[in-house]
């Protein structure tokens, strides 16, 4: 977290809704970090692309071209669902 401060960084994190004891993991993450990019607000969504961030690699899409060329988009990430009955 000093490293963030130090470059300026922390101010977007702080946005997003980190603090110094969430990043460190001491406490919680903030609801953000498990939204997709549909879910953040555009201030947060703003933030975010301040950071490099945008729809694809903020939603852990896997952006390494296939293989084989044939397929010209990134394969969708799986995301596990526990059952629920």
């Amino acid at each position: 977290w000093e490293d963030l401060e130090f470059y300026g960084l922390d101010f977007p994190y702080i946005a997003l809704g980190w603090t110094s004891l969430s990043w460190e993991g001491t406490e919680a993450p903030p609801p953000s970090a498990t939204m997709s990019w549909k879910e953040l607000t555009a201030a947060e969504r703003e933030v975010a692309s301040e950071l490099c961030h945008f729809r694809d690699n903020w939603d852990g899409l896997d952006m390494t071209p296939n293989s084989n060329g044939d397929f010209l988009y990134p394969k969708v990430k799986r995301r596990y669902v526990e059952w629920d009955e």
